[in-house]
Formats: C-alpha cells, structure tokens, sequence
C-alpha cells in the first residue's frame, strides 16, 4: 500500500516570526524518513528551504511550489490570521502511484515508527466496507451543529455563541436551505485527516478549493463595490468536511488508539519552540 503525506508551509513575510514554521516542516520530514516507508511532499511557497531535504531523500521527498498569487497567504483579524484553508492546496494533483493521500500540519511530530501493519490493515478493513475516508469525525455533522445553533438562536446568553455560528453565517447554512450534502457532513478535526486517491478527490480539491476562494473574500471589497467585512478563521473542519461529503466519501473515525499508538503521531511535536503564529 502506497500512502502519500501531504503537509503545507507557507510562510507570510510579514509576520514576524512566521519562518519558525520551515524548521517546523523540515523536521517532520525527517520523521517521515526515518519513522515510515513513505513518502512525504511539502506545498510551499519558499522551495529553496527543503533542496538539501529532498536532495538527501532518495526520491522519497517533494516540494510542490505554490507561490500563491492566486491565494491569500492571511485574512486580516485584529492582525493577521493565517489562511488555514490552504490546505485545499495538498490535494492538488497526487499521482496515480499512491493509494491513499494524508494531510497532517506541519509542526505535527511523529514520535514513534508508524505500525505499518496494522495500518494497512485498517485501511484494507475499511476498503472491503467501502469506507475511503479516515480521520477523527467527533465533531459530528452539520446538520446537530445547525439545529443546535438554531434552537440556541433563542435561549444564548449575551456573549455566548456556537463554536461554528461564524460558519454557518457567512456561508448562510440553515436547516431550511441548505442540502443534505452540505448537513449530512461529518465534521473531521482538521490537523490529520486522509482518503483514498480515488475518482473522489479531484472533487474534494474542487470544492475545498472554492471554499477557500470564499473564504478570501473577507475584509476586503468585492467585485460588487460591496465591502466583505471579516467573519470567520479556523475551524476548517467544517469546509473540509462539506467539500469530502460533497465528493461523496465516507468516513471511518480515527480513534485515539489509532492517531497514537498506530501512526505515532503527537500534536504539536515537533513545535520544540511552542510558539504558534
């Protein structure tokens, strides 16, 4: 089996300190090597960061370069918030070669070899029942979160709101018009997340795309004359989760014992300096 992990790090020169995340990627890429069979591709829009990485790599490390003039790299709020919707961009062309492609965030560590075994055994498992999409979805779907925002529209204290209200305004979803591809989405948490490299994800990178290109429009004007102020940031497990269901997958939970003990992975791990940006 041929699994494909994607990471992006694009780095916004106009934030102090942004760069902290090269040395984020580059070490995750080290992990790759050295704790899995396979291979690992980088989205950047500073390549040169990674030559010696993907010198050293014996093919087994990419870079996909993406200088994003075509993208926002920050969405203005109270300074500037990282367009975490980017990700969209790590599931742009994967090869045929690989059977599965992984998204996972760059300061992601893996802090023991992945148990190839049983991951493949998972995912065999999976296959055989027809579920090609795997990720933590305890978050649940849409449609609760939508009818306890509605119901909440009522009975909120002053100061208190749902967790994606931001997402269901601006993208105006409702339980009246919104489809059922749109409020029967599971909701996967955003930092680690794959699917199969099947017919399904030229549409998922589609409509992830588009999300993004939406997301941009905030705080700035758009081609109406009309001023977009800012509304939301983060959170993408919500844009994520509407454009796989759109594309018609379907999910298996990636459990704790999963996420830990089989792919060896840590949040923030290899983040030694604990700063986020």
């Amino acid at each position: 089996m041929n699994i494909l992990i994607n990471t992006i790090c694009f780095i916004n020169r106009d934030k102090p300190g942004a760069e902290i995340y090269l040395k984020y990627a580059q070490r995750l890429a080290n992990d790759v090597l050295q704790k899995t069979p396979y291979d690992f591709r980088i989205c950047t829009n500073e390549p040169e960061a990674f030559d010696q990485i993907v010198k050293d790599s014996n093919g087994r490390v990419s870079v996909l370069h993406d200088d994003l003039r075509s993208n926002r790299v920050w969405v203005s709020h109270s300074g500037m918030t990282f367009n975490q919707l980017l990700k969209y961009i790590a599931f742009r062309e994967v090869d045929s070669r690989y059977d599965w492609a992984m998204y996972v965030d760059c300061d992601i560590g893996i802090t023991t070899p992945m148990r190839i075994d049983l991951i493949e055994n998972i995912i065999s498992n999976m296959e055989s029942v027809g579920e090609d999409a795997l990720g933590c979805i305890g978050h649940g779907t849409v449609r609760g979160h939508v009818e306890e925002y509605e119901k909440s529209l009522h009975s909120l204290q002053a100061g208190k709101t749902h967790i994606f209200a931001p997402k269901f305004r601006f993208y105006e979803v409702s339980t009246t018009n919104s489809t059922d591809g749109w409020l029967d989405a599971y909701l996967p948490m955003e930092h680690l997340f794959m699917f199969r490299n099947n017919e399904k994800l030229p549409l998922f990178y589609e409509h992830f795309k588009q999300f993004c290109k939406k997301f941009e429009t905030q705080d700035r004007v758009d081609e109406t004359g009309k001023f977009v102020p800012f509304q939301t940031s983060d959170m993408e497990s919500f844009e994520i989760g509407v454009s796989a269901s759109l594309a018609g997958y379907k999910w298996k939970n990636l459990d704790s014992w999963i996420h830990h003990d089989v792919l060896g992975f840590k949040f923030n791990g290899n983040n030694w300096e604990h700063i986020k940006l």
